[in-house]
């Protein structure tokens, strides 16, 4: 069966269809005819899928929404610079630069005086922004590995396929398994003993959430975006995307990452590290005031740079703020922001390797558990195989030798097993498909 596009309105809005989900509406789904009428509403068909030509892909998300989270995009380096001017002790720093340059030009003039105060500016702000800089690679690094735990499988014009999460349209048929998470609202078509843990759509960190299971068939048709598939398996009709969902009304996203356990752990020791650090960089401040005053300190010449009576107020204020950004200068030495960008860029690097060996990481967090608990994985490849076809030749029959020289009851077994290992998905990469 072939489904032909069709670009004409749909009967029911996004807004009814959001509605549905959200409230568990029994009452508008009947009023829509019920399962079968939605699938007849949005033109699609549980044994063939939507048509999935581009006119009817464009023409569903310009109806319904893409399945995509748009946020606020500034240019990257203004985003860097804004980040580093928003946080307090940034801009501390940076006033106090400013300050040791102005004060230094009074005291010594331009030919000299400006050097200090602009070195020490120029050497934060470098920090910053490459700081900044490393952050945003290793979060690319990391979300582009990840992409492959967002593969989700469709029925599109007769034909199963892997897409990501975010190429999802409303009417789409899903099939859904143990250990996925739902990726849109939707309706279930079919299934067996399908049951989703909806404590995912929560955003609390794992440790802190409680399972809340929910059994999915006929009576209680209505999945959630991101709610995890726990036991059973079934397929669904995407009726909500993108900013339509439930869980995006409620936090924001779907794919979200949720803090790990591992992840949890290391945030904490970055609070106390970072206690530790402002300890240190605090004890150094009386210390080299008191030196300061009681006339420990002296300059380049020998000369010492506090003497009571003798020292102008402006000497002073400029020594004392050389001290406190020396203050900063340690605790910005002691940063503690790398545990989190070594984490996330030794996962990636995991599920780049195992990717490459065909294993498909559903599950960060089992990854981290796995990692922590064993040395080594061991990889069965038995069994496992890739075609890549670049050409092929639909005929209108097939020529059989008549005398194969095997058995009828042979042959007839051989092209049983081959029928019955006909379970390969169709994966589109450039010009070519791999099954």
């Amino acid at each position: 069966m072939e489904l032909q596009p069709d670009s004409g309105s749909f009967s029911v809005d996004k807004v009814r269809l959001a509605a549905l989900v959200k409230n568990k509406n029994h009452e508008i789904l009947g009023e829509l005819g019920g399962v079968e009428g939605i699938i007849s509403i949005l033109r699609t068909n549980p044994v063939v899928g939507i048509h999935g030509s581009p006119k009817d892909l464009h023409h569903r998300r310009k109806t319904f929404g893409a399945n995509t989270f748009r946020k606020a995009r500034v240019h990257w380096f203004v985003a860097l610079l804004v980040s580093c001017f928003t946080d307090i002790s940034n801009v501390v720093v940076f006033a106090l630069s400013m300050y040791v340059v102005v004060s230094g030009i009074m005291i010594n003039g331009w030919e000299t005086g400006w050097k200090e105060g602009t070195y020490a500016f120029i050497s934060f702000l470098v920090f910053f922004v490459f700081s900044a800089i490393f952050e945003l690679g290793t979060e690319t690094y990391f979300q582009k590995a990840t992409e492959v735990c967002r593969l989700v499988i469709v029925l599109r014009n007769g034909l199963m396929q892997q897409i990501l999460y975010n190429k999802l349209v409303v009417g789409d048929v899903v099939y859904l398994k143990n250990g996925d998470k739902v990726p849109a609202d939707g309706l279930f078509l079919d299934g067996h003993s399908l049951e989703l843990d909806e404590s995912m759509i929560t955003g609390l960190k794992e440790e802190q959430t409680l399972p809340k299971m929910e059994k999915v068939d006929n009576s209680n048709p209505f999945l959630s975006a991101g709610a995890e598939v726990v036991d059973g398996h079934g397929t669904m009709i995407v009726t909500s995307v993108g900013r339509n969902t439930m869980r995006y009304q409620s936090k924001g996203e779907i794919y979200s990452s949720r803090s790990t356990l591992l992840e949890s752990k290391t945030k904490s020791l970055e609070a106390y590290l970072e206690k530790i650090k402002w300890v240190v960089a605090f004890s150094f401040l009386p210390i080299s005031l008191g030196r300061y005053f009681s006339g420990n300190v002296r300059d380049g010449n020998g000369n010492r740079m506090f003497i009571y009576g003798e020292t102008s107020v402006l000497n002073v204020s400029y020594d004392i703020v050389e001290i406190i950004l020396a203050m900063f200068a340690i605790s910005i030495a002691m940063d503690t922001s790398s545990f989190t960008w070594a984490i996330k860029f030794n996962l990636a690097r995991a599920i780049n390797k195992l990717k490459a060996d065909d294993v498909i990481v559903k599950k960060i967090s089992s990854l981290e558990k796995a990692a922590l608990g064993i040395a080594g994985i061991l990889i069965d490849k038995s069994g496992t195989s890739t075609v890549i076809v670049s050409k092929f030749v639909l005929a209108q029959q097939v020529a059989e030798n008549e005398d194969p020289g095997i058995s009828q009851d042979v042959l007839a077994l051989i092209r049983h097993g081959i029928g019955m290992n006909t379970t390969g998905i169709i994966y589109h990469e450039g010009s070519c498909c791999a099954i």
